[in-house]
């Protein structure tokens, strides 16, 4: 059986044979075949891993096996496919000449061949490649993924990928240990999840826009874009090449972080107190849906005041547009409050999920206000689960802090005749309690794992890292590298600014207010801008609404409609914009006016 080989000249003019396709030698033990080859980097890396599941085996391996045979053939698969790649990027490293691909039999004979032929490919030994509609990339599109990966090696030559996975490693490792937790399972995973995954993202999100600015940019400014300029390919496949460069540098970086997080997870969870292991896998480590009440129509509600009441308003000159204002804020707050010795009805629709709530317990998670002035005494409340005719009620009894959450466990609740759920909360202290409509009750139930819910939560992730790749590349497309770079940072902080951006928006005004006359300062500039800041508001409530952290950390679930929605919306519509604009720049520029900055 013969095979297709690599042939390589040393400088002493010896011939080195290195295999194409798939390296099953470096099966078994990945890391020894690696140091075989002399891919010392590489060697250790999965050697590193490989003791990494050999320390986790006694702890997890009754617990997450499926995670712990993934993260064994994972360097596997990609050392079997790439094995033989590295090996002819290294011997393209070390100086030697590349000859060509020849058939032959082994490695031995291949080099015969050669040899024979005076050190040229024979020409009846040339593989002959028949063109397949199945090939990977399809022949059009194989000038992009040749500029992607192009990216890819550029950033692994110049160490980035490197440094970064010491650095996310490094924060996954240690920022846990130096913060400690109070022992809770919601303080153990708000360190694991909410603090390593947000600094994870921190990390790329700048290191993100840094590459894509200087990836495109750099290449224009020192004249490299200009001889790739001149190939048969298209400059949109060269912009979409470099956005696919960088997002499967973020889809290594944020894979390699992300999996040391639930890895050491795991194995953390495993050291707690068993009551509190319990707690943490049924509240934090699972996928739990979450059910609300249909909010009531407050303005219709208005409305029928404002209708029964208009003669008499009219009659005494009240502004009726004050008077509704005014009256739906009443009617809001008459919603919230529950007096003392009163109870609140909520009525939830889960028709389409009786299944799943007789198979396991419902969570109520509560939150409340109180008109007292810096109250710390818990207050008494009672939670009731199920038709009010019905034996079979759940309930519970508790002492609850104000001004924070609660989750209240009721196990299996009965659902009434139409399929809804009705949970009634009564105060049983001595003052009013206040229930906002936002986030003052809702029902959480089990849907799903965590695993799967941790996955999804990533990939939601990675797409927020592909808008910012996008935005890096419009950036760059028409600016040189350090204004594109300062140009995109700004697009970073105001997205981390929404609390302003609603500020001003809430104010109507940007510049202020006059003390004395309480008007705007400048009227002018408040018009222009005001619009501008509800736009920019709504554009990064449309990415903030698909922020996994918060959602993985406390149990709720990431379905996959979310995954599509931000997919749809994050990439294809916000990214394809910024897309769009910056492979048009980026085609009507003349690159023939750069100039080289050496």
């Amino acid at each position: 059986m013969t095979r297709v080989f690599q042939i390589f000249r040393k400088s002493d003019a010896a011939l080195h044979a290195v295999g194409t396709g798939a390296a099953w030698a470096s099966l078994p033990l990945p890391w020894l075949w690696a140091f075989a080859q002399g891919l010392w980097f590489r060697g250790l890396a999965m050697l590193a891993v490989d003791g990494l599941v050999a320390v986790l085996v006694p702890s997890l391996l009754g617990t997450q096996p499926m995670a712990l045979g993934l993260v064994l053939l994972v360097p596997r698969l990609i050392c079997l496919s790439r094995g033989h790649a590295w090996v002819a990027e290294a011997c393209e490293n070390r100086g030697w000449e590349y000859l060509g691909e020849i058939v032959g039999a082994s490695k031995s004979d291949a080099i015969a061949h050669t040899a024979r032929a005076g050190g040229v490919i024979p020409s009846d030994r040339r593989p002959r490649r028949e063109s397949s509609p199945w090939a990977f990339p399809p022949a059009s599109f194989r000038p992009m993924w040749s500029v992607a990966w192009l990216t890819v090696r550029a950033a692994f030559r110049y160490r980035l990928v490197v440094v970064l996975m010491a650095l996310l490693v490094g924060a996954v490792v240690v920022l846990p240990m130096v913060i400690k937790h109070d022992g809770t399972a919601q303080g153990f995973t708000q360190i694991l999840l909410t603090y390593t995954l947000g600094v994870i993202t921190a990390l790329l999100s700048l290191v993100t826009l840094w590459l894509a600015c200087g990836t495109l940019a750099r290449d224009v400014d020192e004249c490299q874009m200009q001889v790739v300029a001149t190939k048969p390919i298209p400059r949109w496949q060269i912009w979409l090449g470099k956005w696919l460069g960088v997002m499967l540098l973020n889809a290594i970086l944020l894979s390699v972080s992300s999996g040391a997080v639930f890895l050491l997870l795991q194995w953390r969870a495993t050291q707690l107190p068993m009551e509190v292991q319990e707690a943490l896998r049924s509240n934090v480590l699972t996928a739990r849906a979450s059910g609300r009440e249909t909010d009531p129509d407050l303005d219709a509600k208005v409305e029928d005041m404002l209708a029964t009441r208009r003669a008499e308003l009219e009659a005494k000159g009240v502004d009726l547009r004050t008077f509704r204002a005014q009256a739906r804020e009443m009617i809001k707050a008459r919603e919230q409050v529950v007096p003392p010795s009163y109870f609140r009805r909520f009525e939830l629709d889960f028709r389409g999920a009786q299944e799943v709530l007789k198979k396991n317990p419902i969570f109520v998670r509560v939150k409340f206000h109180t008109p007292e002035l810096s109250a710390k005494r818990p207050y008494d409340i009672e939670v009731v689960a199920g038709p009010p005719e019905s034996p079979q009620r759940v309930g519970a009894y508790r002492s609850l802090a104000a001004e924070a959450s609660h989750e209240i466990e009721l196990g299996n609740a009965v659902l009434d005749a139409r399929g809804f759920l009705i949970v009634e909360i009564a105060n049983r202290s001595d003052t009013p309690l206040i229930f906002p409509m936002e986030d003052g009750f809702e029902v959480l139930y089990r849907e799903g794992g965590f695993g799967l819910n941790y996955i999804r939560a990533v990939i939601v992730l990675g797409c927020a890292l592909g808008l910012l790749a996008a935005i890096g590349l419009f950036a760059a497309s028409f600016l040189s590298f350090p204004v594109a770079a300062f140009l995109a940072t700004t697009v970073l902080i105001l997205g981390l600014s929404s609390g302003t951006l609603k500020s001003v928006v809430e104010d109507r005004t940007v510049m202020g207010f006059e003390h004395d006359t309480n008007t705007q300062l400048y009227p002018v500039v408040d018009a222009v801008m005001v619009p501008l800041f509800e736009l920019l508001l709504k554009t990064v409530n449309l990415v903030h609404q698909f922020s996994p952290i918060d959602a993985v950390s406390s149990g709720r679930s990431v379905t996959w409609a979310d995954v599509a929605r931000s997919t749809f919306l994050v990439i294809g519509v916000m990214g394809g914009l910024f897309a769009a604009l910056g492979i048009t720049a980026f085609t009507r520029r003349e690159l023939a006016t750069a100039q080289s900055n050496h």
